[in-house]
């Protein structure tokens, strides 16, 4: 298991964790397939048949939305079903991580038509299913419990938590800090 962690940006949470993720004010936002498939572009080939495991899998249970840019490929390329996913509003000193999410599904392809119905433009078609929780964990916390300097910045990038950083924390392992996050993660 994997943490991938995603700097989006204090202009771009407050508009679209709402949208599909969700936020403190609204509570945690829920998806089925029955809500996406219209938008999905056609799957072909192998992802054909892992799409469908993963629908099938899923079922009707309801999950979150997230969206990254094409550019983030690479920083996805090892994102596996049951990895953790982490969005970050800002790296800014008040900034905090909002969401911890297990992955469900990883959408084959780039998703255009869907990225756009969910978010009014094309920009984020590398599409992740995600069920989590709503979190208040703050970037200044983070920065010390992986002993990151003061000054690192998220960049809007993806990134991963390297296992070894993990196990040299006050958590000592993936599952530690996971349950860490699960609980709220105030501090």
């Amino acid at each position: 298991m994997t943490v991938f962690w995603h700097h989006v940006g204090d202009d771009l949470s407050k508009r679209d964790f709402p949208l599909t993720i969700g936020s403190q004010k609204i509570g945690l936002r829920e998806f089925d397939f029955d809500d996406i498939m219209p938008y999905i572009d056609e799957i072909v080939g192998p992802s054909q048949r892992e799409f469908q495991d993963s629908k099938d899998r899923i079922g009707s249970s309801k999950f979150q939305i997230w969206g990254i840019p094409s550019g983030a490929k690479s920083a996805l390329k090892n994102l596996k079903l049951g990895d953790t996913f982490l969005l970050l509003n800002t790296d800014q000193s008040y900034g905090f991580f909002e969401y911890s999410g297990r992955v469900l599904c990883r959408l084959p392809s780039e998703q255009w038509r869907l990225s756009f119905k969910l978010w009014g433009e094309r920009k984020f078609p590398l599409i992740v299913l995600l069920r989590g929780n709503l979190i208040h964990y703050p970037w200044p916390n983070f920065l010390d419990d992986m002993s990151y300097g003061a000054g690192f910045k998220g960049m809007g990038r993806v990134h991963t938590i390297a296992k070894p950083r993990l196990s040299e924390t006050r958590f000592g392992s993936e599952e530690s800090f996971l349950e860490h996050l699960s609980s709220g993660a105030t501090n």
